[in-house]
C-alpha cells in the first residue's frame, strides 16, 4: 500500500517535493493546502493532486506531510501533525525563536512519528565528498572559511520581510552555518559583527565560530552580492591539505604539499539530484519504513536554529556568546 503523503505549502518547494515524491516507489501525494485558495488550486491544476481547505482536513487524509511554507508559519503545523503521528518533512529551519524549537522538540520527542529537517546541503554531492574526507581522517580541519551570500532580498518579494523569514540568517545562510556544523562539529561560541547597509536588517555579516575542538570558522554572510557564482563556497584547511567547495557544482581537494589538486564536478547532475532534494527525499521515506534513522533529525534541527539565535545574539550584544544557549 502506498504512504500518503500531503504537501503544506504550495510553493516551489512545495511543488519539487512533489516532483520528487511521485519518482519513488510505494508514495503518493494526495493534496495539498495552503494559506491562498488561489495558489493551492494552481498548484493542483499543474499537479494533479486534490487540494484541502485547511491543515486540520489534510491531516485527516495522510500518513506524512512536507511543510514547504515560508519560515515563521512551520511551527503550527509541524506539532499538529505530530500530535496526530503523522510523519514530518519540515522545510529549514525548524523555527525562528529558541522558545518555538524548543516546542518542536519536545513534540518530536513526544510522538512516535519521524521528523526530519530540510538541510539539503548535506545531501548535495559536493558536501557529501567533503564529509567522507574528513570522516576517513584524510583531512583534520583546523581551521575553515565560509562563504553564503545572497544575491538579493527583493524576489520573491516576502524574502526582505522579517516578519515571515525570520531574518536573513534564517534564510539561505543557514544552511551553510549547518554545513559548517555537521563537517567540523558542534560549536562552542560566536562572535559577530555587522551591519545594514542596502536593506532594513543586518545584511553584511561577519562571524567568527569556534568549534568544541578549537577548530575556527570564518563565516561571512552578504545579502545583495548579486548572484554571481560562486555566491556559496566552503573552504576547508587540515594539516596542509585542503578542501574547496563551489556551490554545488565542483569541490576539489589537495592532500599534501607535493600532491596534486584534484576536482569532483557536478554540473551534469539534474538540479534536484545535485543540491540534494532526491536524497533527502528518499532517506525520509526509508526512515518512516524503519529503515534507517532520520538525517538531519530533530536535534540536528534545534542546534542549527540555536547557531542562528546564538550569531544574532553575538550581533546584538557585541560580545562572545557560548553556546549550547
Amino acid at each position: 500500500m502506498s504512504l500518503k503523503v500531503g504537501i503544506i505549502g504550495a510553493g516551489n518547494m512545495g511543488r519539487l517535493h512533489t516532483q520528487i515524491l511521485r519518482s519513488l516507489d510505494g508514495v503518493r501525494v494526495v493534496g495539498v493546502v495552503d494559506k491562498d485558495e488561489n495558489v493551492a488550486q494552481r498548484f493542483s491544476q499543474e499537479t494533479g493532486v486534490g487540494v484541502f481547505g485547511c491543515v486540520d482536513a489534510l491531516l485527516e487524509q495522510v500518513e506524512a506531510v512536507f511543510i514547504t511554507t515560508p519560515n515563521t508559519a512551520h511551527v503550527e503545523s509541524t506539532i499538529k501533525a505530530l500530535a496526530q503521528d503523522i510523519h514530518v518533512f519540515c522545510e529549514k529551519p525548524m523555527a525562528t525563536s529558541l522558545d518555538e524549537a524548543s516546542k518542536v522538540l519536545k513534540a518530536a520527542r513526544s510522538s512516535d512519528a519521524i521528523y526530519q529537517i530540510g538541510y539539503n546541503r548535506r545531501n548535495a554531492p559536493v558536501y557529501r565528498k567533503a564529509k567522507q574526507l574528513i570522516s576517513e581522517g584524510r583531512v583534520r580541519p583546523r581551521f575553515a572559511q565560509v562563504k553564503m551570500n545572497r544575491g538579493e532580498l527583493c524576489r520573491p518579494s516576502w524574502v526582505g520581510d522579517r516578519a515571515i523569514t525570520g531574518g536573513f540568517l534564517y534564510e539561505s545562510v543557514s544552511h551553510l552555518l549547518d554545513i559548517a556544523r555537521w563537517l567540523v562539529g558542534d560549536i562552542a561560541s560566536v562572535r559577530a559583527f555587522g551591519r545594514t547597509g542596502v536593506y532594513e536588517e543586518p545584511d553584511e555579516i561577519a562571524i567568527v565560530l569556534t568549534a568544541q575542538d578549537g577548530t575556527l570558522i570564518s563565516f561571512s554572510a552578504c545579502a545583495h552580492s548579486t548572484w554571481m557564482f560562486p555566491f556559496e563556497r566552503v573552504e576547508i584547511y587540515g594539516d596542509h591539505s585542503t578542501i574547496v567547495t563551489e556551490e554545488m557544482e565542483r569541490v576539489g581537494y589537495c592532500l599534501g604539499i607535493d600532491e596534486e589538486a584534484v576536482y569532483h564536478t557536478f554540473t551534469h547532475l539534474p538540479r534536484e539530484e545535485k543540491w540534494g532534494y532526491v536524497n533527502e527525499d528518499r532517506l525520509f521515506i526509508e526512515a518512516i519504513r524503519g529503515e534507517r534513522q532520520p538525517s538531519p533529525g530533530v536535534d540536528d534541527a534545534y542546534k542549527a536554529t540555536e547557531l542562528v539565535e546564538a550569531c544574532y545574539l553575538a550581533l546584538e550584544r557585541g560580545d562572545v556568546v557560548k553556546l549550547p544557549l
